[in-house]
């Protein structure tokens, strides 16, 4: 039931934030709306409100339905592929939607506005000063070494977790952070007006403030991380410690990019004599920045933070294209995981048993190596932490750690109470069948096989 409400509710998240995200354009305080310069005299037109407003409704709707969708959908297909299904609506129905929007605001805006020049300004000044006005490279060292630090508390003291385990979360969390502020970072410095000391100005009130806010983000998440090493390595099955953990992380990361967005959404920027827009805004669409004749993969957004992925390139199409086959491959190989029932199989040879499930796990038990055979009744008591392998609803498969009992590999249907142990010279094993009754001849035949 909570592996199920676990996956729901990121479902639910993931709508929250894309309807976050798409909300913003429709701000009336910013000059983009919907994708579209909007001169300032629209926004005390009625007509023009009422169009504003009533593609509003339509994005909030369309979440809403899509929520509710999924929500019914829960009773009849596993929590994870209903994810990626809400991934795939999003990426691929709403921009057909959001598309039309998009064509009724120019529309009014090439009827009723007059045209605005769009002007390209290189300020070499300002290229010059960039690093100046960026927290320095060498500054994410500290950040680094945190992380390195708190890795080598895991794999040296900790004596519970695989060290492959703190390497991977070292690397994903302090990568994603590094990475990311690097690729933001790239488009914090941008060339406002024609004139160099406004355009500096501009940038220590928005882009200097931006770089240290990401660099104070990636150093706060790092000190976090190594907090939740050390209580890991001190109570290495505390679940209240990773739920601490990332509550705190989402609230610093969340906290940030608002703050972010903020900083970005500068009042003077609304000037429309000081804002200058850098790309033809008949490129942009609901599906990203369509303009063959640009050598860049990716632009900046019109609204927001990140990039766009420009699809008028073949190289665009293919990543467009290539994003949407992978998720329909991990779809369906979700989907076939999770519906296809957990089947284990108990082979006893002459000198050995075999384990396996149709889940790609094996496992042989020689007979030399077996200590004792038992028939417990209920599975061990204490939280059972997975260190590679699998946990559905109704199974549980692979190397788990379990509190008060220590390392062991387990082939259990919960829905069966008994358990067969055996303990071997190096390793513990834990299996059943999916009946009590099944499980209690199991054991009598192992028993048989091992005397």
């Amino acid at each position: 039931m909570l592996y199920r409400l676990i996956f729901l509710s990121l479902s639910i998240i993931i709508n929250l934030i894309s309807l976050y995200a798409e909300l913003r354009a429709y701000k009336l305080d910013q000059i983009n709306i919907l994708y579209t310069r909007i001169p300032t005299s629209f926004k005390d037109k009625k007509d023009f409100l009422d169009l504003v407003k009533k593609s509003k409704k339509n994005c909030i709707f369309f979440y809403i339905i899509l929520t509710v969708f999924v929500l019914n959908l829960a009773i009849f297909f596993d929590s994870i592929s209903l994810m990626i299904l809400d991934i795939l609506v999003v990426s691929l129905v709403r921009p057909f939607l959001l598309q039309k929007d998009i064509d009724k605001i120019r529309e009014y805006k090439n009827k009723y506005g007059k045209k605005i020049d769009k002007l390209k300004v290189i300020d070499f000044d300002l290229i010059e000063k960039r690093k100046d006005l960026l927290v320095k490279k060498s500054s994410y060292f500290v950040v680094l070494f945190i992380y390195l630090v708190s890795v080598f508390i895991g794999i040296f003291l900790d004596k519970i977790y695989p060290n492959i385990m703190w390497l991977f979360l070292m690397l994903s969390f302090c990568g994603s952070d590094i990475f990311i502020d690097w690729l933001i970072s790239k488009r914090l410095i941008k060339t406002y007006t024609s004139n160099s000391a406004t355009n500096l100005r501009l940038n220590e009130e928005i882009g200097k403030k931006q770089s240290i806010l990401l660099y104070r983000k990636s150093l706060i998440n790092s000190i976090l991380f190594l907090i939740f090493v050390l209580i890991c390595v001190k109570n290495p099955y505390s679940i209240k410690a990773f739920i601490i953990y990332m509550l705190l992380l989402t609230i610093n990361i969340a906290y940030s990019f608002i703050k972010f967005d903020k900083i970005r959404n500068n009042p003077i920027l609304n000037n429309q004599e000081i804002s200058i827009l850098e790309d033809d805004e008949d490129y942009y669409t609901a599906w990203g920045y369509n303009n063959p004749d640009d050598n860049r993969l990716f632009v900046n957004r019109l609204y927001g933070m990140g990039s766009e992925l420009n699809i008028g390139k073949l190289s665009g199409k293919l990543y467009y294209l290539s994003t949407i086959v992978l998720m329909l491959i991990l779809l369906i190989f979700v989907s076939y995981i999770s519906s296809t029932p957990t089947n284990y199989s108990y082979q006893i040879k002459e000198d050995r048993i075999e384990l396996s499930s149709n889940m790609f796990y094996k496992d042989t038990i020689y007979k030399k190596d077996i200590e004792k055979i038992s028939l417990l009744d209920h599975f061990p008591k204490g939280r059972a932490i997975r260190i590679a392998g699998n946990a559905l609803e109704k199974t549980s498969t692979g190397s788990y750690r379990i509190e008060g009992y220590g390392s062991v590999r387990l082939y259990i249907y919960k829905d069966s109470k008994k358990v067969v142990e055996i303990r071997s010279k190096d390793k513990k094993f834990l299996f059943n069948e999916n009946s009590d009754e099944k499980t209690e001849k199991l054991y009598k035949k192992l028993v048989k096989f091992f005397d």
